[in-house]
């Protein structure tokens, strides 16, 4: 049957039209979702919208998702990718595409940068039928893209069921607001359409035809079936032959009218749910060949039942499929599911690929489905972590023995699911030995590391490990896991005591997992301590045992050590590795990076990494990453001056359960007690900080010894008049001092300190002297600030440099205190008033720069290519553009940019984007 012809869906397709001329006109993107019950004709009209998108000049993609068969994650977008005529994208940039197919992040990000180098040159559809049933991958991608792509000449053309609503709800959900969203609702068509539609097939109509169609309750599909019955009975020279009222009744007839064997090829084709190869369906059917299947598929075609085509076998529709599926015997679906499944594996196909059809009918003790689930988990951990976390929890539910459990428990410790982790070692645990039970044990210490829950991996290695006939091996693996979680609930001295023994047995046995977890715990308590050469020396140690396994901690402690350049060199060579794009980082490399800007005074870099570091936060959903990057953002808009932003920055981790975890969220509190000063609430800023102090001076906070800390919290103190506070905060300054000596910065910040509590202008000079050999111009700004305050009237010159070195930064809130102190209002920043927040003149000079060159025609990679930054840096800069100046498109900021620039000529463009009139 070919595709069902489009009656009585004019103002459907009317909608979904207009939203395709929406696009080509603003340059902006579109989601258009068409929903309805099966049979309806969202296919149809999806199919018959991207020929009219075609035809008006779009780049057009259509895929479609598979209830059952599904080949790889995100398949059906990486079939619109490549689908059609002239394909989305060629052969060398799709398969550029497989390089990236193991990290979900990358993958998605590289998908955007190829469709908008195709939006750059025309507008884009790209359809997906039956997102209902998409696979995780392809959701993730779904809701990334349209967002990602809002501005740009792209519509999204979803098909899909009412029911599941999940997956096409999750979607609309997750579109960026400034997205046009159209929602087009299939119902039943009217009787006229559908009289129309007979004459469309049999030229006339009468009462027959007119009283069966009644019986359809207005589908297209069930009419479309009516009307080929009858128009196959009426070819054949019996008229009444094959009108069905109740297509499914009427199916059933047809399929046992049929031959025995061509019954069989309909039902195999059914149960694999897609098109498959006539050689395929041969060796589930055993004992025939290729050639005899064709033979009755072509039968079965004539009768209605199968399409035949060059990619194979498959049924005409949908409904048909469940229709024939239905009427299976149960425990013959099972068979043949099994057969395909086993037929895929044999094939060479992917186990995921086999996955729905080992589940179809498994039971507890099959244990064939079980490690084709674990084979699928262990394929698609670094992928779609998720999905292979609920495979490996599954497989343990259809053979719970203990070692189909181990492997499951590995996969959700790579998959990173910290609670499933935990769940199953507690499932687990009393029905192992000794030796399998020190393995669980270790599993789930690493789960109870990472989500901070050091007390309890503390107690479950120290008791695990003291069981009778523990392995050696796995006994000092957890006495090394022990070390590690005493750098959170001892002193410091102690928990090196713990790891330097634990290192010591890993030594003996020559255990590389014991030396490395060891390491760690010895790199932990000596940040904890501030001792940033002594972590430096033992990441140099880790090295050698894992390579390349620690570089964001690394650029960290080398940052600690005012080393920016060794620093920087390695952020440098990660860059390099990801292709200059800040999205292809790992999160905590992004992190490192951040403050390597934010500490070298370059706040708007910090911001713009920052938030890339949050888009990979939200989309995994690590609480972590997410205050990080928050936090980065909160600070940079306190040096903005802009305090309501960085509230809203913070906000969205005030409530959340890992919050109230002090040593997990120390981050967030430390930039909630900044915050709650600068706002004037010195009461909240103390409640905050007192127990943060405390916690420092115990050697269990490492961010303590990072150097502006005390200092801000020292001067809060004071402004509160708490000088035992005050105190407590020169004591750790002086702590990091001593601990690091040669490290300009912590010198200065302990003198800046000492200067500031005791109002000494000498030991101020000493402190700037410090800070001019510190890498940091903000802390030397501070500094510089601090030495002005205290020598009042004489301080004008200090002051005047602290305020230029602020201006330089960004710092611009900063700065303009620093007008106040001296007295002269708002002074002119860089020849120009002080930066408004919308229109021309509210652009960075970067900003300006990205939105000449997307205004001109540019892409983001070309744009980015020109300013030798990331592609992603171009798009958080354009982002920002269209905000200000109140644009929503590529278009629309082309068309402000020429009212810019023409109508007075350059000196008023000039004066436009400095912001003088």
């Amino acid at each position: 049957m070919g595709r069902v012809i489009l009656r009585g869906r004019a103002a459907e397709l009317g909608q979904v039209l207009a939203a395709f001329r929406h696009v080509a006109r603003t340059g902006q993107a579109a989601v258009v979702a068409i929903v309805g019950e099966p049979g309806i004709g969202k296919s149809s009209l999806l199919f018959d919208a991207a020929e009219q998108a075609r035809r008006q000049g779009f780049a057009v993609g259509v895929g479609k998702s598979e209830e059952i068969d599904r080949i790889a994650p995100g398949a059906p977008l990486l079939v619109a990718l490549r689908s059609g005529r002239q394909p989305l994208l060629d052969a060398a940039a799709y398969a550029e595409l497989a390089d990236l197919h193991e990290r979900q992040l990358w993958l998605v990000n590289r998908i955007a940068e190829l469709i908008e180098e195709v939006a750059a040159r025309q507008p884009v559809l790209i359809g997906l039928d039956d997102v209902q049933w998409a696979d995780p991958l392809t959701r993730f991608a779904l809701r990334m893209l349209p967002s990602r792509l809002a501005g740009s000449p792209v519509v999204w053309l979803l098909g899909s069921r009412l029911t599941p609503a999940e997956p096409v709800e999750e979607i609309l959900a997750a579109t960026d607001p400034s997205t046009a969203v159209t929602r087009v609702p299939l119902g039943p068509i009217g009787f006229d359409d559908l009289a129309a539609l007979a004459a469309d097939f049999l030229g006339a109509s009468d009462e027959t035809v007119t009283e069966l169609l009644r019986g359809v309750g207005g589908s297209p599909f069930w009419a479309v079936q009516v009307l080929t019955s009858l128009r196959r009975g009426r070819a054949r020279g019996r008229p009444d032959a094959g009108p069905y009222p109740e297509l499914i009744a009427g199916l059933r007839r047809r399929m046992a009218a049929l031959p025995d064997f061509v019954a069989a090829v309909v039902r195999v084709v059914a149960v694999c749910g897609r098109t498959v190869p006539a050689a395929a369906v041969a060796a589930i059917l055993d004992d025939t060949t290729a050639e005899l299947v064709v033979e009755a598929a072509t039968h079965a075609q004539d009768e209605g039942l199968l399409t035949v085509d060059q990619a194979g076998l498959s049924l005409p529709h949908d409904v048909i499929r469940e229709a024939v599926y239905a009427h299976i015997p149960p425990s013959e679906r099972h068979r043949l599911h099994r057969a395909r499944g086993r037929q895929l594996i044999a094939d060479g196909s992917p186990a995921l690929a086999a996955v729905p059809h080992f589940q179809a009918g498994a039971a507890a003790g099959d244990r064939e489905a079980a490690e084709v689930l674990l084979r699928a988990a262990a394929e698609s951990v670094l992928l779609v972590p998720a999905q292979a976390a609920a495979l490996a929890r599954q497989a343990f539910e259809l053979d719970d023995r203990p070692e189909t459990g181990e492997r499951a428990l590995e996969v959700l410790v790579d998959a990173q699911r910290n609670g499933d982790v935990l769940e199953l070692a507690d499932t687990l645990l009393p029905l192992a030995g000794e030796e399998a039970r020190a393995r669980i044990e270790i599993a789930a210490g690493w789960a109870l590391w990472e989500t901070s829950d050091c007390d309890e991996l503390e107690r479950r290695a120290a008791t695990a490990a003291a069981r009778p006939g523990v392995p050696p091996i796995e006994r000092a693996r957890l006495m090394a896991l022990r070390a590690l979680a005493t750098t959170r609930t001892r002193s410091a001295p102690g928990a090196v005591a713990a790891a330097e023994a634990a290192f010591a047995e890993g030594t003996t046995f020559k255990d590389h997992i014991t030396r490395r977890t060891a390491l760690l715990a010895l790199t932990e308590a000596s940040r904890n301590l501030g001792e940033h050469q002594r972590v430096l020396d033992h990441f140099d140690r880790l090295e050698t045992i894992a390579p390349g396994a620690h570089v964001a901690e690394r650029v960290r402690a080398l940052q600690q050590l005012d080393r920016y350049d060794d620093a920087g060199a390695l952020l440098a060579a990660a860059r390099r590795d990801a292709g200059d794009d800040l999205d292809r980082m790992l999160p905590s490399l992004l992190f490192a990076q951040a403050w390597q800007h934010h500490n070298l005074g370059q706040i708007e870099a910090a911001d713009v990494t920052a938030r890339t570091l949050l888009r990979e936060a939200d989309a995994v959903g690590n609480f972590a990453f997410a205050m990080n990057a928050r936090m980065i953002m909160c600070a940079c808009a306190i040096y903005r001056g802009q305090l309501t932003e960085a509230r809203a920055a913070i906000a969205p981790l005030e409530n959340s359960p890992e919050s109230r975890d002090e040593l997990r969220a120390s981050r967030l509190h430390l930039a909630r007690a900044w915050l709650a000063g600068e706002e004037g609430d010195l009461e909240t800023a103390l409640t905050i900080v007192r127990p943060l102090l405390d916690a420092a001076d115990d050697g269990h906070h490492f961010w303590a010894w990072s150097p502006a800390w005390m200092r801000t919290f020292g001067g809060l103190a004071r402004r509160a008049g708490d000088e035992a506070l005050a105190g407590q905060a020169r004591h750790i300054a002086d702590l990091g001092a001593r601990r690091n000596p040669g490290v300009a910065t912590l010198q200065g910040v302990f003198l800046q300190l000492s200067g500031y509590l005791d109002g000494d202008p000498e030991s101020l000079r000493r402190a700037v002297a410090a800070m001019r050999l510190s890498p940091r111009p903000l802390l030397l700004a501070g500094a510089l600030r601090d030495l002005g305050t205290v020598l009042g009237a004489d301080g004008a010159e200090a002051l005047q440099e602290a305020r230029a070195l602020f201006e330089q930064a960004g710092a611009w809130g900063y700065a303009r205190a620093i007008d106040d102190t001296l007295g002269v209002g708002r002074r002119p920043r860089s020849g120009g008033a002080a930066r408004p927040t919308h229109g021309w003149p509210a652009l960075t000079e970067s900003e300006n720069r990205v939105a000449e060159l997307i205004g001109s025609g540019h892409t983001n990679r070309s744009a980015a290519a020109e300013l030798q930054v990331s592609a992603n840096t171009v798009g958080t800069h354009l982002r920002s553009v269209f905000a200000k100046l109140d644009v929503r498109s590529r278009v629309q900021l082309a068309n402000a940019l020429h009212v810019r620039d023409t109508p007075a000529g350059p000196a008023a463009t000039t004066a436009q984007r400095t912001g003088r009139t």
